[in-house]
């Protein structure tokens, strides 16, 4: 009996060792929680998603990306060719590797429209974004391409997102917020 207690406990040893190597969630990370079952935990440092997320808060990171909509909290990295802003601006790099954290406003195919106090998406108003006495930042039109998503800081004074980076493709949208802890 003892044996097979032992070759039961190595048999799961190695399908562990397998699943973390597979990495079926695709987790954007070496953390054996989030390759063997597709959780993080993540500590958010500054205040680009205030209130929603206060800095220091600890948010739950779920992988593989799924359900990927308006108004939804995502995880991301900035891709490594983008180094200018919208208006061609040098914009100072990431990291390649740095996960991003901000709420999805506009998917591939929407108009998002920045203005001095509102933003729209294809012509409705949206809320969930802090717009503070200056303003939501830079004023614009932005048609998202196909295959992108146009991403925002709640707090959008404190914010470095798409009207700066431009757009985020899909395949660099990584996971979503399950919680905040």
């Amino acid at each position: 009996m003892k044996r097979l207690g032992l070759a039961a406990l190595v048999g799961l040893l190695g399908m562990a060792v397998l699943v973390y190597l597979l990495n079926p969630f695709n987790a954007p990370t070496l953390s054996p929680l989030a390759r063997l079952a597709g959780v993080q935990l993540f500590r958010v440092p500054g205040g680009a998603m205030e209130p929603t997320i206060p800095a220091g808060s600890l948010v739950v990171g779920c992988f593989p990306a799924r359900g990927v909509k308006v108004g939804r909290i995502v995880l991301y990295t900035e891709p490594s060719t983008q180094g200018r802003r919208i208006d061609g601006s040098v914009l100072p790099g990431l990291p390649s590797n740095l996960l991003q954290i901000k709420r999805v406003a506009a998917l591939g195919g929407s108009v998002i429209e920045i203005g001095e106090a509102e933003i729209q998406l294809d012509g409705r108003r949206l809320e969930q974004f802090v717009i503070g006495p200056d303003g939501a930042g830079p004023p614009g039109r932005f048609a998202v391409p196909a295959g992108s998503v146009f991403v925002l800081g709640d707090h959008l004074a404190n914010s470095r997102d798409s009207r700066f980076v431009g757009f985020i493709p899909l395949d660099h949208v990584v996971g979503t917020v399950c919680a905040v802890l």
